[in-house]
């Protein structure tokens, strides 16, 4: 926050409030698109949010809307802020050794003898990271040399992560329906709280002792979003939960600070909680407040001027 008299709650519309300008904007010859955006829109969270409506109105629920429900949390998961964040995080620490891995391939990949007269087929095949991510290859010596040097970069960060938003939400989205999905309700008068980045996967050890690394086919994660106050949809990988559940009040404590504490920047509740401050305390910091706004403000404009083709000489 930038000031300690910033109110901690306000009565705000939520339509919006944890959006990006231009997240999933890309550039395809020359123009802005937002292809990815209608195309997630069509795919996840319309038949989501339709099944989605028919479980708050209590409406008995066919399996197809349950898969509807599954591939809307999966959409939910990967396309936040923090999932880019986070991406980010782990290509800065693995992708180095992934690309290297990369060119050595294509380097051996080139060094197999051919026989005269062997046709080199070209591949249909389009890499689903094609477009985010660019091949050099660079003579070495005489123009006739039959060695290069090869070196691969990513384009943009944007473009990775739409390429991979891409590629997981078309693989692996249909591995949470294989999941049985269940619909907890909170204890007695308590809300399920949610926030900007609402889909929880934990790895859960002993109640001081779990994390957020779970994974969609990893068994016994626990994955879980809130749809409503009243309504969170889980499941447990591997492991066929009953499909009503009503939690202690203990156990809705547990979630209720689960959610809050895997936020972002917003924690969006019917009414001021005042618990929510000691899981998830603000930070007071002008300068960093500022230098974040300015970051996501100048943000698509970069990336939309560095996703630009280069001039052909």
């Amino acid at each position: 926050m930038p000031r300690a008299d910033a109110p901690e709650w306000e009565l705000r519309s939520i339509r919006g409030r944890a959006y990006q300008r231009d997240l999933y904007t890309s550039v395809v010859e020359g123009e802005e698109v937002d292809e990815l955006e209608r195309w997630i829109k069509r795919n996840f969270e319309d038949p989501g949010l339709e099944a989605i409506n028919q479980l708050v109105n209590g409406t008995r629920m066919t399996p197809t809307e349950w898969r509807s429900i599954a591939r809307f949390v999966a959409a939910q998961d990967v396309r936040t802020p923090l999932s880019f964040i986070e991406l980010m995080r782990l290509f800065e620490k693995e992708g180095p050794a992934i690309l290297d891995e990369c060119v050595r391939d294509f380097a051996q990949s080139r060094q197999r003898p051919r026989t005269d007269g062997d046709a080199i087929e070209r591949n249909p095949y389009i890499h689903p990271f094609g477009e985010s991510l660019r091949v050099r290859l660079e003579k070495m010596g005489k123009p006739n040399a039959e060695k290069a040097r090869v070196s691969v970069e990513v384009s943009t960060p944007r473009k990775l992560w739409l390429a991979s938003i891409r590629q997981i939400l078309t693989n692996s989205a249909d591995k949470l329906c294989q999941q049985r999905w269940s619909v907890a309700k909170p204890y007695g008068e308590e809300d399920w709280p949610t926030t900007d980045h609402p889909v929880i996967r934990l790895n859960y050890y002993a109640r001081e002792n779990y994390d957020f690394a779970g994974g969609w086919e990893k068994p016994g994660s626990e994955l879980f979003m809130p749809i409503s106050p009243k309504h969170l949809v889980c499941a447990q990988v591997g492991r066929r939960i009953q499909n009503r559940l009503d939690c202690t009040i203990e156990g809705t404590k547990m979630l209720q600070h689960l959610i809050v504490e895997r936020a972002h920047r917003w924690v969006f509740a019917r009414r001021p909680e005042l618990w929510v401050a000691r899981v998830k305390p603000r930070v007071i910091d002008q300068a960093a407040f500022e230098a974040e706004k300015n970051i996501w403000k100048n943000w698509p404009e970069q990336q939309l001027k560095a996703e630009q083709p280069s001039p052909k000489s």
